[in-house]
């Protein structure tokens, strides 16, 4: 495995970690300001304190891109250019994502599919 070094501490990191890509190791990582964390690793900030595992109609959920099996919960609304224009707001349809708690994709239902 490749080796590179911590811009931070120096020592030496291997290419398979997480933060090695950004050039800063996890100790370092570790003692960052949430700040410093979003701007050497931008996905840091999509890591929420809510995710867990769904099921979908009885199917565990899993993200398509990158394999992750923790999401959080979100509603939206699904704004048209019309309610938009005529300040309808209120009247457009709700969706509920479930945003993958390691790469940001999400899925969106027009019901929550949770419940029954």
């Amino acid at each position: 495995m490749d080796k590179s070094r911590c811009i931070r501490c120096g020592n030496e990191i291997s290419s398979g970690k997480f933060h090695t890509a950004h050039g800063v190791c996890e100790h370092c990582f570790e003692k960052m300001s949430p700040e410093e964390k979003t701007s050497v690793h931008p996905n840091w900030t999509l890591h929420h304190d809510g995710a867990e595992n769904q099921t979908i109609d009885g199917h565990p959920l899993v993200c398509p891109v990158c394999g992750h099996d923790r999401f959080w919960k979100r509603k939206t609304v699904l704004i048209t250019p019309a309610a938009a224009a005529w300040n309808f707001l209120w009247a457009s349809k709700k969706a509920v994502n479930y945003v993958c708690d390691r790469c940001g994709y999400f899925y969106s239902f027009l019901r929550d599919p949770t419940k029954s």
